[in-house]
């Protein structure tokens, strides 16, 4: 294919910002806060100003592509670094007559092998230098071209909106917004030049959740790069303890937001059964030989825009079986996950903790795991820091909200060496040297019952154990047969030292369907199959009869997780 020698000459709309590196020149502001500039296609866009002025730098690229020859190439700023005008020159592939340029400048980012590009917005830090390098989009289309056409004038049109937000009332912690519905975070541009705009980790035929973006920490003035929405919406803030609204509003491309002063957002605190990351209390369990850990207070619960955990030991979102796709969404409250959900890009299809699928085929039983978790497969266990995946842990991301906070989940291995089964790595060595490990129960708090498994940390007193199988171990305050009530003060007395409680709260099986709440429960491990089942990941369960801690589940399920650190 023939390559055409090619110059570009562009005029670029932007809104009357802050900061963008294309360097600046004073412009004239227009209406909605958009500032016209004359702009040549480019790349590495550093930063957009408060004066509103855009400059180009050198090293600035514009990608090319033709309606149906597909990618052709990029243009380099060729002169004009340091104004608002500039020249892009290039050789690319030749195009038939009477397609449809599209002119990209994409930031810094990097097309993939396909000549795609997709650009997630899902977390930004709230400036606008941020925003012009990574998350600028902007584009200049001209239809029924002549092949033989070696020159273009245009102009250059933001596919964004940015928004300056008053976050100062959100106190400390990153700040994260989202909408019920209709807020997108991803741009897709394809092989065709098509630009469309999603969700980021859903499937966009399948899974039709709304996403998020974390915009860094409080107490400041924050600039966010928005995509266009289909109509009106209400965007949600949330921190880890607060919670506010913008009013309702469309977003449109080439649109600014807060042009003369930042929108304040006013925040409230969060009223809810739920707490910040705690340990249940000071006592150890040994999880493998020299390594102690502390359970977290309760079972990990997505609430509204943030994780969270239950307030008690024996806390849950759901009493009964039944459907809770109402809940599963960004805007719900849960404490049933898919394998890897902890809301960090793991390269896969779904990794958002409200993300379930009802497909039963396809992306979602294929080697990558039913769509959840890493797609390295088999021989994987996501909290270990030698992996290239630890973010996929609940604990060590946090959503975005807290992250390195030492929190995981425990590894298969250890749930064994913790329960007493056995562990294939040290031989020699069976398990924990305790005298009793765990136990079946039903304990009774304030009136009410919850079945669940009771766990004892090292060196706990006050029980004697008679077997391994939990179904029939008993203690000293009296003897336990399956599914006896352990009585509130005999509870009371157990939690105090130090025992750990996982209640039977169920599964969410493929789809939105909760099953067996109240007397079964399977809690996930950080570690996949090791046998060629790359699409399980190994979980424990336990019910009135027997408990298990290498048992392989489907990742697509949802399944309650326990923290320690």
């Amino acid at each position: 294919m023939k390559k055409i020698a090619f110059v570009l000459s562009s005029l670029a709309l932007l809104f009357g910002l802050t900061q963008c590196k294309k360097n600046l020149e004073t412009v004239n502001s227009v209406a909605n806060g958009k500032v016209e500039i004359t702009y040549s296609t480019g790349g590495s866009r550093t930063n957009i100003t408060e004066a509103g002025v855009v400059t180009w730098t050198a090293g600035d690229i514009i990608h090319v592509y033709a309606s149906t020859t597909g990618y052709l190439g990029s243009l380099t700023l060729s002169s004009g670094a340091g104004t608002g005008e500039g020249t892009f020159t290039g050789s690319l592939s030749s195009w038939t007559d009477d397609e449809t340029l599209r002119f990209y400048y994409l930031g810094t980012n990097t097309k993939k092998s396909d000549n795609t590009f997709v650009i997630d917005y899902s977390a930004q830090d709230g400036t606008l230098a941020t925003i012009a390098s990574k998350y600028h989009v902007s584009c200049y289309t001209e239809e029924n071209v002549s092949a033989s056409k070696t020159s273009f004038n245009g102009q250059m049109l933001n596919q964004i909106a940015i928004a300056k937000f008053d976050v100062n009332d959100f106190g400390s912690g990153n700040v994260k917004i989202y909408a019920e519905d209709g807020f997108r975070n991803m741009i897709k541009i394809s092989d065709k030049g098509v630009l469309s705009y999603g969700v980021a980790g859903v499937h966009p035929t399948i899974d039709h959740q709304s996403g998020h973006i974390v915009i860094g920490a409080a107490g400041a003035e924050k600039y966010v790069a928005l995509l266009p929405s289909d109509g009106e919406i209400t965007m949600q803030f949330t921190s880890q303890s607060k919670t506010g609204s913008d009013a309702a509003r469309t977003i449109a491309a080439n649109d600014f937001i807060g042009y003369s002063s930042a929108v304040a957002i006013t925040a409230s605190d969060v009223v809810s059964s739920y707490v910040d990351f705690a340990v249940a209390s000071d006592h150890v369990f040994s999880v493998a030989p020299g390594t102690t850990v502390k359970f977290a207070k309760g079972n990990l619960v997505y609430d509204q825009g943030r994780f969270k955990m239950h307030s008690t030991q024996y806390g849950k979102c759901f009493t009964s079986d039944g459907d809770i796709s109402s809940y599963l969404k960004v805007s719900g409250t849960f404490d049933y996950f898919g394998w890897g959900t902890s809301g960090w890009n793991n390269g896969n299809l779904l990794y958002m903790p409200y993300t379930f699928s009802e497909a039963s085929n396809g992306d979602y039983s294929t080697e990558h795991g039913n769509g959840y978790g890493p797609t390295n497969g088999k021989n994987y266990k996501m909290n270990l820091n030698s992996y290239q995946y630890t973010n996929s842990d609940w604990g060590v991301y946090q959503f975005g909200m807290n992250a390195e906070s030492g929190w995981r989940t425990l590894e298969s291995d250890e749930w064994e060496w913790l329960l007493g089964t056995y562990d294939d790595s040290t031989p020699g060595v069976s398990c924990r040297n305790e005298s009793i490990r765990f136990l079946n129960a039903i304990i009774t708090v304030g009136g009410n019952t919850y079945q669940g498994l009771i766990i004892f940390p090292d060196g706990f007193s006050g029980v004697s154990y008679t077997g391994n199988n939990y179904s029939w171990n008993n203690y000293s305050w009296g003897a336990l047969t399956p599914l006896e009530t352990v009585s509130e003060t005999d509870w009371a007395a157990m939690e105090a030292a130090g025992a750990v409680f996982l209640p039977a709260v169920g599964s969410r099986s493929l789809g939105s369907g909760v099953t067996h709440v109240g007397t079964d429960a399977h809690y996930w491990s950080s570690s996949t199959n090791y046998y060629g089942k790359s699409e399980y990941a190994y979980n424990i369960i336990f019910n009135h009869l027997s408990v298990m801690t290498e048992l392989n589940y489907k990742r697509c399920y949802g399944v309650p997780v326990r923290l320690v650190r």
